[in-house]
């Protein structure tokens, strides 16, 4: 049996967080906290340990970072569950609400250090009568229909599960760049008062990695941790003469106490921001259905595709009601995919609907798309062509217009990237310094072909 225990998202402002036994909540006084470098216990993380080994990478993509508007604070909803080793743990040293503050102000302020616009709120607390093995054990708790449930309800974007094992050799592990349905990490109880592992692991669940120097580098090069003697920011590592931890991520902005943490090769900060808005809808879309970006679609007569964003972690598999309308990609799938689908020209006087299906399970609602077309009113040579046409080479996107038109990009939310029209021609456009994923559109006066660049 599992007791929920919800805690005012106020409240954590006016934890004391200064004594590490014997604290109390104190409603009346706030006892500031400052983060500062530290010679504290090395984190012990199992992360890397979870796939495939990565080669030491030296080099680092070096395009553009796009721009990302930082005018508004991310914020990011989040849920602590506490096992009953931890809950024994904390018993005399504060309890729950007071080691579930120390986590958040501890990542706040290393986001506020590293001059990220974004900030955890603590959404809900979980004690749970159950006890974890080991923190390596603890990520299987994203599979519990309890925990889920309560991730649904509050919208947590982000959970962190707390655990007191004997010893793993262990201090946290993580679901490394993770999605909406793994967006988990597992820390030992210990060490949110003795290092930085609960901000550590989070960075990994965001796709930044340890440092070089260890064994782990990772999918993306530049965003590793690094270290600078006597400092090493948070992915990086205790080696040598680096031997205090910095509240920081690397970045070429990072300077801590004098000491730059960072590079454009050693900058965990642009992972962050790259998926920040993508992270902080993870709680968006946690029910048990299906998420089609859009229900109802209309085109013009002429030939082309159309792609529909649909959100899922159940399988799916989709498909027409009509000859004229074609599934392109994906055949099957289990995860957030866009839909593609091929529609054919209609060079008849009448309009026509037709629709893409996808099944329901005994718990996801069933899913229909409909596409209504337009008629014919030109000749038939006016209607064959797809147009416009997009497709992705090395690194461009290939776009081929008939007449005068516009190309934007949007994020995975429809929030405005880039706008540009284009007279009627054949182009390459870089794609270097765009934010991933993100949603092209080309339209026409004849027609419109929407396309989605994945991560």
């Amino acid at each position: 049996m599992i007791r929920q225990y919800l805690i005012n998202t106020k409240l954590y402002a006016y934890l004391c967080l200064a004594m590490f036994a014997g604290v109390g909540l104190c409603a009346q006084q706030v006892v500031p906290v400052t983060l500062q470098s530290q010679k504290l216990e090395p984190i012990r993380c199992g992360t890397c340990l979870q796939g495939s080994t990565h080669s030491i990478v030296t080099t680092a993509d070096l395009s553009p970072l796009a721009e990302v508007d930082e005018s508004k604070t991310t914020v990011l909803d989040y849920m602590v569950v506490f096992d009953r080793s931890a809950q024994l743990y904390m018993s005399d040293k504060g309890g729950a609400e007071i080691f579930a503050a120390k986590i958040v102000t501890s990542v706040n302020e290393v986001f506020r250090n590293s001059d990220i616009n974004a900030e955890l709120r603590l959404a809900h607390i979980m004690l749970l009568d159950e006890e974890i093995p080991s923190v390596h054990q603890g990520l299987n708790i994203q599979s519990s229909p309890s925990v889920q449930e309560m991730r649904r309800k509050y919208k947590a974007d982000l959970v962190t599960v707390c655990s007191n094992p004997f010893y793993d050799g262990l201090s946290g592990k993580a679901v490394p760049e993770a999605n909406r349905m793994a967006a988990y990490s597992s820390i030992h109880v210990t060490s949110i008062f003795s290092s930085l592992t609960a901000t550590h692991e989070i960075g990994h669940i965001f796709g930044c990695q340890h440092s070089r120097i260890q064994e782990d580098s990772g999918n993306h090069p530049y965003a590793v941790g690094v270290g600078n003697p006597p400092y090493y920011s948070v992915m990086g590592a205790a080696v040598g003469d680096i031997t205090e931890l910095a509240p920081i991520f690397s970045s070429p902005k990072s300077v801590w106490r004098g000491v730059q943490l960072g590079s454009e090769r050693e900058n965990s900060v642009r992972k962050i921001k790259e998926r920040l808005t993508e992270v902080a809808s993870f709680g968006d879309y946690l029910e048990p259905r299906y998420y089609a970006e859009r229900e109802q679609i209309e085109v013009g007569a002429q030939a082309q595709t159309v792609s529909v964003l649909i959100r899922t972690s159940e399988f799916f598999q989709p498909s027409s009601d009509v000859p004229w309308l074609r599934v392109v990609s994906p055949s099957y799938s289990l995860d957030d995919v866009p839909l593609v689908v091929a529609v054919e020209a209609n060079t008849s006087a009448q309009s026509r609907t037709g629709h893409i299906k996808i099944a329901g399970t005994d718990h996801y609602k069933a899913v229909t798309i409909t596409v209504t077309q337009s008629s014919s009113s030109t000749t038939a040579t006016n209607m064959v062509a797809v147009d416009p046409v997009m497709q992705i080479a090395s690194g461009y996107l290939a776009l081929s217009l008939s007449s005068r038109g516009e190309l934007s990009a949007y994020t995975l939310q429809g929030e405005l990237i880039f706008s540009r029209e284009f007279a009627s021609g054949d182009y390459q456009v870089s794609l270097d310094g765009f934010l991933r994923p993100l949603v092209l559109q080309a339209k026409t006066a004849r027609g419109r072909t929407t396309l989605k660049i994945p991560y």
